[in-house]
């Protein structure tokens, strides 16, 4: 017996706003693992190894949550387009403390995080508006964002 699945958007390509938000983020993953590739006499220090997963995870956090949502629940309305730009604006400026000094600017990192997420969490719960069968989910990952959102701002 073949089962059939419908999808919320058929045939979806990837808009060319996607693509330029996946190089601010291939940007931004560059910064790190060149921190973690920069070594003295060849010895990699072990604060530059675990400070990778940390800069790493958070970067990878936000691509993917706004990947899913693009991928699950986007209209290409003019709010999304918009919070994605603005989205990039905050990861390149966030970029900008990545790095050895992270700790020095540990509090406007999470700063610009913490905006982020909230603006993603935005883009879930604006977009129940538009959807019919997806409302609860995607009110739950908006709620779910902004509650791991508040988790990390208390560190």
């Amino acid at each position: 017996m073949k089962k059939t699945f419908k999808y919320l958007v058929q045939n979806r390509h990837a808009t060319w706003l996607e693509l330029f938000f996946d190089l601010v983020f291939v940007s931004s993953i560059g910064i790190v693992t060149h921190q973690l590739a920069h070594t003295h006499h060849n010895h990699i220090d072990p604060k530059q190894i675990w400070m990778f997963p940390l800069q790493f995870l958070s970067i990878w956090w936000i691509w993917t949550l706004h990947t899913l949502f693009a991928n699950r629940f986007d209209t290409d309305s003019r709010y999304h387009r918009i919070s994605s730009l603005v989205i990039m604006f905050l990861m390149i400026t966030m970029t900008a403390f990545l790095g050895s000094d992270l700790f020095e600017n540990y509090g406007l990192f999470i700063g610009f995080y913490a905006v982020i997420q909230i603006l993603i969490a935005g883009l879930y719960i604006n977009s129940t508006k538009a959807l019919n069968n997806s409302k609860k989910y995607a009110f739950k990952c908006g709620l779910i964002i902004i509650i791991g959102t508040i988790i990390t701002g208390i560190s």
